[in-house]
């Protein structure tokens, strides 16, 4: 008996295996709609253990890709209800590496994303709140200025999704008070007649969140 449970143990954790790596395939091929029904039918074969996370993980990711945003963000919130959280190597700081961090990444764009489609319509408070929402998503998991790449080159999502967040939720507060959200009142005011200086940098496009294979790699 115990010979039969353990095969039937390894097959289903070599079939999710596979099953999740087709479904990464199926994402990194852009069949976005090929890896939704994946990650929907994983949620089943996962709903208890530790990895109850990753399908809502992935399946939220997916739907980000697809820009939709507000379906993709409950999905990440359930992830990030899930998801076995972190302990803290310093205080207010997090594992940059963590499976929370992960969630709290993706989690974070996606609320960054709500706040960009608030900004569209002209709903400045609501946008405000949404990127202060996504900026405290995202600090515990920024990297310590001692541990930064000699190279100033950061590899950390949730650097590059905090300053971007910042400073959308600082021009937000500008556009909220009737103010010029570009305006520097420290700035030469002839500045803005180089065309090098008027580069937006929302323009910039963020990058996209990925999928995370189930089960999980160690982090570690």
């Amino acid at each position: 008996p115990f010979l039969v449970l353990a095969l039937l143990v390894a097959t289903y954790l070599i079939g999710l295996t596979l099953w999740s790596r087709s479904s990464l395939g199926h994402w990194k091929a852009q069949e976005y709609e090929a890896a939704k029904a994946g990650y929907e039918g994983q949620m089943g074969w996962t709903s208890v253990g530790i990895e109850q996370w990753v399908a809502h993980y992935n399946l939220g990711t997916t739907l980000l890709t697809e820009e939709s945003v507000d379906e993709g963000v409950a999905e990440l919130r359930t992830a990030f209800e899930l998801v076995p959280k972190s302990i803290e190597v310093e205080p207010g700081r997090l594992e940059s590496s963590s499976y929370e961090c992960r969630v709290r990444a993706n989690l974070g764009r996606g609320i960054e994303m709500q706040g960009d489609a608030k900004d569209a319509e002209g709903a400045n408070l609501d946008a405000y709140n949404l990127y202060a929402e996504a900026e405290e998503m995202l600090s515990p998991c920024q990297t310590p200025a001692n541990q930064l790449s000699s190279t100033g080159t950061d590899t950390n999502p949730a650097d590059r999704g905090k300053e971007r967040t910042s400073d959308k939720k600082q021009k937000s507060d500008k556009k909220n008070k009737g103010e010029d959200p570009n305006g520097d009142p420290n700035e030469d005011p002839n500045k803005g007649d180089d065309p090098s200086n008027n580069e937006d940098p929302e323009s910039t496009p963020s990058p996209s969140p990925t999928p995370t294979p189930t089960p999980t790699e160690d982090p570690f």
